[in-house]
């Protein structure tokens, strides 16, 4: 396994531990300024779908230069 494949996979996994907090905390700070529990999780839910996104957009871009940079 190359050095750039495992620093991609370990940005990988901080990337959906950060989504999973920021998701939970999103839903969490939405429960407390009194919004409906289903409305809490939606919004934590939606919060942690955009940050996984955003990740998989950075890692696709550092995947494709990586496999360029290799070529």
């Amino acid at each position: 396994m190359s050095v750039r494949f495992s620093l991609l996979l370990v940005a990988l996994v901080l990337g959906v531990v950060i989504a999973l907090v920021l998701g939970l905390v999103a839903g969490f700070l939405a429960w407390v300024a009194g919004a409906h529990p289903a409305t809490a999780v939606l919004r934590g839910g939606t919060c942690s779908i955009g940050v996984l996104v955003m990740v998989a957009a950075i890692l696709t871009l550092f995947w494709t230069a990586a496999g360029r940079d290799a070529s």
